[in-house]
């Protein structure tokens, strides 16, 4: 296997770890929704983004099929990704337990909006593929997105 297939292969599984954790968020969100049915249409609208950032890290995905590296991606701290899944895993655990507050979820969901992963992650990677900055810019201005939804869950 040479450099560059190494190189490709580490970060599919990078990619496959930050794909995990937005599908992990999208799942929780789901299961907010039906625990909070008030707010269920909120939940399920950021359910929904979750799973479209999902989507978009899979095209990267695609830009590595053809070729393109993720700068800077290796110089991104894996663990993180991992503790960040490992607290969704934990807060999927306690979303469906009649003690869970709106408060408590609208506090993970915060957490997990200003996350290093959603707010470093493309400080940190580039790609020099023309669709890489599309796709970035439309994670990005998801998370903020996310964050004014919430606002008006607590307001």
């Amino acid at each position: 296997m040479s450099v560059k297939e190494k190189i490709l292969n580490s970060q599919r599984r990078i990619l496959d770890r930050l794909i995990e954790w937005e599908e992990s968020a999208a799942k929780l969100y789901g299961r907010y929704a039906r625990r909070f049915p008030e707010q269920a249409e909120v939940w399920l609208g950021l359910a929904r983004e979750e799973a479209e950032h999902a989507a978009a890290l899979r095209a990267f995905h695609v830009l590595l099929d053809h070729g393109f590296l993720l700068e800077g991606i290796g110089g991104f701290d894996s663990s993180i990704v991992d503790q960040e899944i490992a607290t969704a895993r934990t807060a999927l655990e306690r979303a469906d337990k009649p003690s869970l507050q709106l408060a408590d979820a609208i506090a993970t969901a915060r957490a997990i909006e200003t996350s290093v992963i959603e707010t470093q992650f493309y400080d940190v990677v580039s790609c020099k593929a023309p669709e890489f900055e599309a796709i970035a810019e439309m994670i990005v201005g998801g998370s903020d997105r996310h964050l004014e939804k919430l606002r008006s869950l607590s307001a």
